[in-house]
Order: structure tokens, then sequence, then C-alpha cells
């Protein structure tokens, strides 16, 4: 059971840490909230088929949610979109920020749509 925010870290041959991911805000039956965060091309194929595993197979959701805040975070909208992600819409002025309200992009995949498990 997931009751806080869960994870792994992704460590280089050499020691260094290359990649995070995360889950939060699990809500059984229904959806768990993925974030990543990764030097390029960090993430192997293993890995990410370990980061769709773990919320469709052994939380049992049958979705999963991310975003990003467009001009801070476009490089992350972009990856979610590569690995199969949709855009669902658009906060305006959700993410509030030391220079001012910022949109939030929000994005979805469901169980079916996922090519990695």
């Amino acid at each position: 059971m997931l009751n806080s925010r869960k994870g792994f870290t992704v460590w280089d041959k050499m020691g260094n840490l290359v990649s995070l991911l995360s889950y939060s805000d699990f809500t059984p039956g229904s959806m768990v909230m993925i974030h990543f965060m990764q030097e390029p091309g960090a993430l192997t194929r293993g890995v990410v088929r370990t980061a769709f595993s773990y919320p469709f197979r052994a939380l049992h959701v049958p979705r999963l949610v991310s975003y990003c805040i467009p001009e801070i975070t476009d490089k992350a909208g972009e990856f979610l979109k590569r690995l199969g992600f949709r855009l669902e819409g658009v906060f305006k002025q959700a993410a509030r920020l030391p220079d001012g309200p910022k949109d939030v992009m929000m994005f979805g995949m469901l169980r079916e749509e996922c090519r990695w498990i």
C-alpha cells in the first residue's frame, strides 16, 4: 500500500545518482501521480518498465498522472509525451512560484495505453 511518497533511485556504474522516480497522491482504485527527475538518457527501458509496472500491477490503479510547468519544466512535458502520456488539461496559474503564478500542464496515461507493461 502506498500511504506516502515512495520511489527509487538509479545510480550509474561510478556511483553517481542519475535519476529519481517517485509516486504520490495514491487514490486506491483510481490513480497515482508519478514524478521523474533524471539526467538525459539515464533511464533504461528496464527501469521505465519497472516504473510503470509498480503502479499498474502492484497498486492496481487504472491511470497515472503527472505534470509540468511551461517555461520551467518544458523538457519534463516532452519526456512525458515520449513515454506515452497525453496532455489532459491546463490549470491556469495553479503553481505559486516566487516570480509569480504559473500554469500547470496535466498529463495522464491509462493502463491500456501503456506500452511499457
